[in-house]
């Protein structure tokens, strides 16, 4: 919603179209129930966690999943159902914000509505992203994270906002809670945070100053170094 800010009718199109037909694409191929593995658990988690009052864990923990999960479980609750529907619909609705995210990120670096319009849709249904979200796999919550917190970081950077910068950090620590495989892309963080300059004759690799500023590095470092070690001394770690 922050992102919408600001934002005029024309700038708006594009974004309820690709939020628009890939929740569509979504609702029309979504599968008749979950049967993958990890889906069936993070419906028991996200049932349990109405029934008892706490959070549970899904597979390797994946709290993030859960949380995001409840949240869309909630009138389907209400009215007495189980998490299935709930759990799809949770995959669906992130794949098609991560999209919307994809967009703006691409906008952020490149400041190209075209460019960003044209890759959004290319992520949209390509196979290996688009189908997992159809039927309750962590994907789309995932990448919607991780996504934003490379938005965040960026622009936070760019513009001298430290609660940019920070949220950064808080938001890739969730995406790496949601599913921890994206602990795998940690090396992007300093390379995006720091944006080395390098040339090769003669090699030379230089730093941006701004980007050593200590109270940006300090408000980046500090909230995401904080969830990362609580997050491994409850469970990452094991």
């Amino acid at each position: 919603m922050y992102m919408l800010k600001g934002q005029n009718a024309e700038t708006r199109l594009p974004i309820l179209f690709l939020f628009g037909i890939n929740l569509l694409a979504g609702l029309l191929f979504i599968n008749e129930g979950i049967f993958h593995y990890d889906s069936v658990i993070l419906a028991q988690a996200v049932e349990k966690t109405y029934q008892t009052g706490v959070l549970q864990p899904a597979v390797a923990g994946r709290y993030g999943s859960v949380i995001i999960a409840c949240i869309v479980y909630l009138p389907f609750y209400l009215l007495g159902q189980n998490a299935d529907l709930a759990i799809r619909l949770s995959s669906l609705l992130s794949h098609a914000f991560s999209i919307v995210a994809l967009y703006f990120l691409v906008i952020e670096f490149f400041d190209d509505r075209r460019q960003a319009f044209i890759g959004a849709l290319l992520l949209s249904f390509m196979p290996a992203y688009f189908s997992p979200n159809t039927y309750g796999k962590e994907h789309g919550m995932s990448m919607l994270f991780l996504i934003l917190s490379f938005y965040y970081l960026h622009r936070g950077l760019r513009k001298g906002v430290a609660w940019q910068v920070s949220a950064s950090g808080l938001l890739y620590a969730f995406a790496v809670s949601v599913r921890e495989s994206i602990l795998v892309l940690s090396p992007l963080l300093p390379l995006l945070y720091f944006l080395p300059e390098i040339s090769l004759r003669p090699l030379k690799i230089s730093l941006p100053r701004q980007r050593l500023e200590p109270r940006m590095l300090l408000a980046w470092i500090l909230p995401l170094a904080l969830c990362m070690g609580f997050m491994f001394l409850l469970y990452l770690g094991r």
